[in-house]
């Protein structure tokens, strides 16, 4: 028992420092430089420095491999930045991508369509213009229905999006039901913006 906890610890260790390889890998993909380059002139700046220990903390505990990819582009983004603002901003995003796994991120893709006819109370079709206001907006069955793969946990995997502050209920502010509707907020924005460009760039 000893040799196979000890084997499995010296293994885990082995698969982190693979995913850290992976992230740098993709942090600098788009960039022209070395892993090298970057790493030394992220490390001259305490703000971008904050970034890269934060981003290497939530990298190497990610098993799925479109979350490492979605945290390297956040990091990326940071990294390669000259406004502080844009650091600060990606120092948020990647605190928040650190708490979601590959199905969040799944549900942040959805989001940024425009979702399907929408239907009121008494389950009559709602006419324009409330209808155009709730084009960004997505119910949780909706949701279901557009990746059937995450309908079992969606209402989990919404409320842990909402707890972060991505998607915000707009189902009372229009329509006064009890149905939510989600839309993401301009920091849900930010944070599936990276995982569209990454998907833009990796062509999918």
């Amino acid at each position: 028992m000893a040799e196979e906890l000890s084997y499995s610890l010296r293994r885990r260790t082995v698969l982190r420092s693979a995913r850290l390889q992976r992230f740098f890998e993709y942090s600098v993909r788009d960039q022209s430089t070395t892993i090298e380059q970057m790493l030394q002139e992220v490390t001259r700046d305490d703000l971008k420095a904050e970034l890269l220990f934060r981003a290497i903390e939530a990298a190497k505990d990610s098993i799925s491999e479109i979350k490492l990819q979605v945290l390297a582009r956040a990091f990326a983004t940071g990294a390669f930045a000259a406004d502080e603002a844009v650091v600060d901003q990606s120092i948020l995003i990647v605190e928040a991508i650190s708490q979601l796994e590959a199905h969040h991120l799944r549900v942040l893709n959805i989001l940024c369509g425009e979702s399907t006819t929408h239907f009121d109370s008494s389950g009559a079709p709602v006419e324009e213009p409330v209808a155009s206001e709730l084009r960004n907006c997505w119910s949780d069955e909706q949701i279901a229905q557009a990746d059937p793969g995450v309908a079992a946990v969606v209402n989990a995997l919404t409320a842990r999006l909402n707890n972060l502050g991505m998607l915000h209920d707009d189902s009372r502010s229009r329509l006064g039901i009890d149905v939510a509707l989600w839309r993401l907020t301009v920091f849900g924005q930010a944070c599936a913006n990276e995982l569209h460009r990454l998907g833009t760039q990796s062509g999918g």
